[in-house]
């Protein structure tokens, strides 16, 4: 078994967070239900940013990099803007994000 990938219905993202003891960060706890939307079916926190990751990194995919690291290395700001809108929404008292009523 992989320790950081896929466990039942957590995305590798959130194993990283727990393996790493990194759920204390409300910004990433927030981050962590948008991509597990974009990278399971998003039954778990529903979030509806997650089909918009999904389709911007299944974008990525026909972007013609020459492997897996150069995709890997584009994607990063996608990740770093995830990131500082779910700082914002934390910081706006919006832990869910903003469109979750």
């Amino acid at each position: 078994m992989v320790e950081l990938g896929h466990h039942g219905k957590e995305c590798s993202f959130e194993a990283i967070l727990k393996q790493y003891h990194l759920t204390g960060d409300p910004a990433l706890v927030l981050a962590r239900q948008d991509r597990h939307g974009a990278d399971t079916d998003n039954t778990l926190w529903n979030q509806p940013e997650g089909p918009g990751l999904e389709a911007i990194a299944e974008g990525f995919r026909h972007l013609g990099f020459k492997d897996d690291h150069e995709q890997n290395a584009a994607e990063w700001i996608v990740y770093d803007a995830l990131y500082a809108y779910c700082q914002e929404m934390v910081r706006q008292g919006k832990p869910n994000g903003d469109f979750v009523s």
